[in-house]
């Protein structure tokens, strides 16, 4: 008989050039790549990546390591730096694998954006995770810090933050008109304050499926901070924390009428004031238990109100 009871999810692995290891299957059922600026050792040629004494200087490069559909996964190492200063500069253009980040943090690893006017970050391939990673503007206006042109995408645990007053992304996450469904972004954090913001996350296709969840978003952002004029089918957006100081109707969520899903229990603050109840626009969704404050509230508005 067969003592299935014993097993664990732990396995040997040992890849060509890297340690021989014990791992969790479930976490890594692939190859395991390792990327360290701060390394003097650190390489982005043939030979490194595999062992975290002789990683890959960049991401970039550890991508191009990777295996299609086969759960690849690339750890970024306490402190390192990934500056972006071209057009498409970081391609995340493998399906299936997962970037993350180790550290917490000031020790977060920090991918730098540093484009103006153009897309730093393509998400090309599907089913890729983000986790643990800070994704930070170091100058005026980009346009589109992440553009995501891929199914099944997840930031998980990161962080979306500026070096300077002025430094900023005018949209930090967008989807593609048609190719982007299900967009996972949740337990993540943004801090962006410049008065040129429009969208956090701007839903501007019609991919659908998306799910944001439990984030914590401060900023300012003209437009909205999570919405935009795609119609979405069926959405999740639940136990969000945003704080918007734009003094712009509907700025905290705002989908187009046709959109449909839940948008439940998110805790909305806005800077217009008298317009509470304008801070969150979902026609086409099921809506509860979402409160919404304005300049001078502190109880907040149920939106949408009771109804007998």
């Amino acid at each position: 008989m067969a003592t299935t009871g014993a097993r664990t999810p732990q396995f040997s692995q040992k890849q060509p050039g890297g340690a021989f290891a014990y791992a969790d299957i479930r976490r890594h059922p692939a190859a395991v790549f390792f990327v360290d600026s701060t390394n003097s050792a650190a390489s982005d040629s043939a030979g490194f990546g595999q062992n975290p004494d002789l990683p890959c200087a960049t991401i970039d490069y550890a991508i191009g390591l990777c295996t299609d559909s086969v759960g690849d996964v690339i750890y970024v190492l306490p402190g390192h730096t990934e500056t972006l200063t071209a057009a498409g500069d970081l391609d995340v253009d493998v399906i299936g694998i997962t970037i993350r980040g180790l550290g917490e943090g000031a020790l977060q690893p920090v991918i730098s954006f540093g484009t103006i006017n153009s897309v730093d970050m393509d998400v090309d391939a599907a089913s890729c995770t983000f986790e643990n990673l800070n994704f930070q503007a170091a100058v005026a206006d980009i346009l589109i810090a992440i553009d995501i042109n891929c199914a099944d995408t997840t930031f998980r645990n990161c962080r979306f933050t500026q070096t300077a007053a002025t430094f900023n992304a005018i949209i930090w996450l967008q989807d593609h008109a048609t190719l982007s469904p299900r967009i996972t972004v949740e337990y993540c954090e943004a801090s962006a304050y410049d008065a040129s913001n429009t969208h956090f996350i701007n839903l501007s296709g019609t991919g659908g499926g998306h799910i944001i969840r439990n984030n914590v978003l401060i900023g300012d952002w003209g437009t909205v901070c999570i919405g935009g004029a795609g119609e979405q089918p069926y959405v999740q957006i639940t136990d969000n924390y945003i704080h918007n100081i734009a003094t712009t109707a509907d700025s905290g969520i705002g989908l187009a009428a046709a959109t449909t899903g839940v948008v439940m229990r998110n805790l909305v603050g806005i800077a217009l004031a008298g317009n509470a109840t304008t801070g969150i626009v979902c026609a086409g969704c099921h809506a509860c238990e979402n409160y919404v404050v304005d300049t001078g509230d502190r109880q907040g508005v149920l939106d949408p109100v009771t109804t007998a």
